[in-house]
């Protein structure tokens, strides 16, 4: 299907970047939309990784501020989720995760399992997420993890029972849409394998 696009031009362009394109796009019926305006919030891609702990049947959340959210909700300020960054120019959402995992929480992941990518909110985002899992034995934290002070950062990190997750997650008290995603991919694995109870 055909993408007409008549202009773009950059309209933010700081930390993140919006951009609004003066477009038409085929219709379903083959014929060519009205001309439109649309925004794309350029955030860059990111990564997630659920971290499971063999040895305690816990995953890894973290806790940090977030200002967004708290905008829209002061009690929602403070977020759990699993560990996530942004993808750094020169590589790749592999090595983003690895080395995001040892900032955050501390662990020295070894082979993480590719889960699947998605878009965050592509009606108005270009972000897009690679979800990753890898599992993990007490002797693998060799860090304190908290992320980067220099960054503002200042992570809480928890290993939370799988059942005790699930129930936040059926609270609300975990509303992070990638951690929802992760955790209902683990249950649906984990269901499959009978692993967990």
């Amino acid at each position: 299907m055909n993408v007409t696009i008549k202009k773009t031009e950059r309209i933010l362009d700081d930390l993140f970047k919006v951009d609004r394109a003066t477009l038409q796009y085929e219709k379903f019926n083959g014929e060519m939309s009205a001309e439109l305006t649309r925004l794309n919030f350029v955030r860059g891609h990111s990564a997630a990784l659920l971290i499971y702990n063999a040895d305690s049947n816990s995953i890894i959340l973290s806790r940090q501020f977030r200002y967004p959210s708290y905008a829209v909700d002061n009690e929602k300020g403070w977020l759990w989720e699993i560990i996530a960054g942004t993808i750094e120019r020169g590589e790749s959402a592999l090595q983003s995760i690895q080395r995001e995992a040892l900032e955050e929480a501390g662990y020295r992941i070894r082979d993480p399992e590719y889960v699947y990518e998605f878009f965050v909110s592509p009606g108005g985002s270009s972000e897009k997420i690679t979800l990753y899992f890898a599992e993990v034995e007490a002797r693998n934290r060799i860090g304190s993890g908290g992320g980067e002070a220099i960054e503002g950062e200042d992570l809480e990190i928890r290993e939370v029972p799988i059942p005790e997750a699930m129930q936040m997650m059926a609270t609300g008290e975990i509303c992070d849409a990638k951690t929802i995603i992760a955790l209902q991919w683990f249950a649906n694995r984990a269901a499959v394998k009978k692993q967990w109870a």
